[in-house]
């Protein structure tokens, strides 16, 4: 007999003899371990493998007596789902969690309002286009495993947008760690949303992260946004270089940002 992983099996001695004796016991084991004295019952197997079921009858002089054989149970433990090497995603709303090593963007996509999309270390998104953020965004690697932001082809791509609406101001709703946001065509991270004062409320975490830019017109910048900036920028590493009219490292009111560790702009002009 085979069953998954907490499936119940009912097991039953009735119609049991011993030589026209009444019978006044019935020894119910697994294992060799006694379980219950009744003609019938109900087991829950909640572990893996293979157990042998036995039974037991005791007439009234005493005398025991047993089946012909152990009933075996072979409990299989659930398969787990594998981890996808390889998701496509289409344009349009995201959300949930990307761990699958190799993430490839079909078009735009927007983190709505009120959801989170977490990204888990060493994942590396392949980008047609860009990332909106309205809602909540962690992106989080280790040193020895980096999560990897890239164009999908040799055109740069659209970066990450933050905040279309009223801005991002919840501490912990932009948080990049050991980030490389690479091959981007005009900001890295821009911040365009304005609340009724004209300005961007923006508060980013940024932790080992690198960015590079490369500007073929226009204004460009590692970090771009309009107004105040609050929150942490600790061991950044921001390249823009280009041919682009304005070129930035970082574009905005600094006052409130809390600068660690080593943190390296360089920015290279071209032809202009």
């Amino acid at each position: 007999m085979t069953i998954g992983l907490g499936e119940s099996v009912n097991f039953s001695g009735i119609g049991s003899t011993s030589g026209g004796l009444a019978l006044t016991e019935f020894r119910w084991s697994i294992d060799g371990q006694f379980i219950v004295d009744s003609q019938t019952f109900t087991y829950v197997f909640n572990s893996a493998g293979t157990f042998a079921v036995t039974f037991q009858v005791g007439d009234e002089r005493g005398v025991r007596s047993s089946a012909a054989g152990p009933v075996l149970v072979t409990v299989n433990a659930p398969t787990p789902t594998p981890v996808p090497t390889v998701l496509n995603v289409s344009a349009g709303s995201v959300s949930g969690t990307w761990s699958a090593p190799t993430v490839n963007l079909l078009g735009d996509v927007t983190v709505p309002a009120g959801q989170t999309l977490t990204i888990q270390p060493g994942v590396t998104i392949n980008f047609s286009s860009g990332l909106t953020v309205d809602g909540t965004l962690i992106v989080q690697g280790t040193a020895s495993q980096p999560i990897v932001m890239q164009s999908s082809t040799s055109t740069p791509w659209s970066g990450i947008t933050v905040g279309t609406g009223a801005g991002i101001t919840s501490t912990n709703q932009f948080t990049l760690s050991h980030v490389k946001i690479l091959d981007v065509a005009q900001f890295g991270i821009h911040a365009p949303g304005v609340d009724s004062a004209g300005y961007s409320r923006f508060y980013l975490n940024l932790d080992s992260v690198t960015v590079t830019v490369t500007c073929s017109t226009g204004e460009c910048a590692g970090i771009h946004f309009h107004g105040p900036l609050s929150g942490t920028i600790k061991d950044i590493s921001i390249t823009v270089s280009g041919t682009g009219s304005v070129l930035n490292g970082i574009f905005g009111d600094l006052d409130n940002i809390d600068f660690q560790g080593s943190n390296t702009i360089t920015v290279t002009a071209t032809g202009t």
